[in-house]
């Protein structure tokens, strides 16, 4: 009978229903019970400083010491414990730090629970930290090379001292008053570059800070790394050009122009008052010179380097010598022992000079849609050749062509020296006269 009343209880629903919330109202309160035990447990807060204008505002700063997180020892109730380890962060306030010295400033839990049973504190039981605010000054200091950078220069190069440069070539610094008082000068650490240098090269080097000597053979006193750590710099490294330098002989030269002038270097010789220069400069500018120099242009059609009558059919022997000075056109990057000018000497022998008129003139090279009509009836032109050829050469060789190849043709009347011809006497020239102009008048011919 027992039995069979069990078997019916334990098929039914409500029966297991019923047992259910028993035991969830038993948990409940095992629960409930469980939440109220205190526990004491340490916790790592991130730290939020507020009101650090305040700092600024009387040229302070937290000391290089001052800690981000700090290790707290936080009591209450599971629950209580449990909402502030979600968001573990404690704000302090900055507004009373005015002055240089240590602070006791109490500090306060961001995110705590609504309840009164718990508690934050120190290992020592202390609600509040220990900060320092130091007195900060601000220094714009030289960086100095100080022989620091070691290097071997390969054989027939140099270094010039003087052009060693450093960028930048000053720092800022902020930090404590106390260690910025003490700075003289940056310079680079000790470093040593490999391989034997033979062109320009640059370095970037970590500074230090000098404190004392470092002049008159002393040794340089240096700020410790430990002090250096409690600086801001807007520089720790530079960056250290060394100008690699060659020095060698250039020989000089002149761009002699013999075209057109009747003369070759049969007739010419030319002689330097100074044949070759030392120089001295990076390597680039050696290999762009290269062992020559040339201190500039003797057009020999210039009027200057010729004898010459304006009577026509005269015939002037031409055995002279012309001096033209030349300023020396060194590179700005290249230095010189000292020589400025150069003058060259022009010798002509074995020529004559004869004036001629020439009257077969003509245009060449018209532009399509205009036509031209040379203006110009004669020219007297001063014809140079050998001398056992100039009396062969007469007004028949001679044609004056004016070209309008690339020539503007917008303008009616136009001024132009023109090509000469001296046909069947290719050692034959003339010299380049002003009035040796034509004038040609073009027009369009649509």
């Amino acid at each position: 009978m027992i039995k069979r009343i069990i078997d019916k209880l334990a098929a039914s629903r409500v029966v297991w229903i019923i047992c259910a919330l028993v035991a969830a109202v038993i948990l409940w309160k095992y629960v409930a019970k469980d939440q109220e035990i205190t526990r004491r447990v340490s916790v790592i807060f991130d730290i939020t400083y507020e009101n650090e204008i305040t700092l600024d505002n009387n040229s302070l700063e937290l000391a290089s010491d001052t800690p981000n997180q700090v290790s707290l020892m936080v009591e209450g109730t599971y629950s209580d414990v449990n909402k502030i380890q979600e968001k573990p962060v404690i704000v302090i306030d900055l507004a009373s730090v005015n002055r240089q010295g240590e602070y006791k400033l109490n500090f306060q839990v961001k995110t705590s629970p609504s309840t009164s049973t718990w508690s934050v504190a120190t290992s020592a039981g202390e609600t509040y930290l220990t900060l320092s605010a130091i007195k900060v000054a601000q220094a714009n200091v030289a960086v100095r090379l100080d022989n620091q950078i070691k290097y071997s220069v390969a054989q027939g190069y140099s270094v010039d001292a003087d052009e060693i440069t450093i960028n930048p070539s000053t720092i800022n610094i902020s930090g404590p008053e106390d260690i910025v008082n003490q700075i003289e000068y940056a310079r680079v650490r000790s470093y040593t570059s490999t391989g034997e240098k033979s062109k320009t090269f640059e370095e970037t080097v970590p500074i230090e800070f000098v404190i004392g000597g470092g002049t008159n053979g002393e040794e340089a006193e240096v700020l410790s790394d430990t002090d250096a750590a409690k600086l801001t710099a807007d520089a720790t490294t530079v960056k250290v050009t060394i100008p690699i330098t060659v020095t060698w002989e250039a020989k000089l030269t002149v761009n002699v122009k013999y075209t057109g002038s009747g003369l070759s270097e049969e007739n010419v010789e030319i002689t330097l008052s100074k044949e070759t220069v030392t120089l001295s400069g990076p390597v680039e500018a050696r290999e762009s010179i290269g062992d020559t120099l040339s201190i500039g242009d003797i057009d020999l059609r210039d009027a200057k380097y010729a004898k010459y009558s304006e009577t026509v059919g005269e015939v002037v022997e031409n055995d002279l010598s012309v001096q033209t000075t030349f300023t020396v056109p060194y590179p700005s990057d290249v230095t010189s022992e000292g020589t400025k000018e150069v003058t060259a000497t022009v010798k002509i022998s074995g020529v004559s000079t004869k004036t001629i008129t020439a009257t077969h003139i003509s245009a060449a090279n018209v532009p399509t849609g205009y036509k031209a009509e040379v203006q110009t009836s004669e020219v007297a032109l001063v014809v140079r050749a050998p001398s056992d050829v100039i009396n062969q050469i007469g007004e028949s060789n001679i044609r004056v062509v004016a070209d309008l190849s690339g020539v503007d043709v917008s303008g009616s009347s136009l001024s132009l020296t023109p090509t000469i011809y001296i046909d069947g006497f290719s050692t034959a020239g003339t010299l380049n006269l002003e009035n040796n102009k034509i004038r040609v008048t073009v027009t369009q011919t649509g």
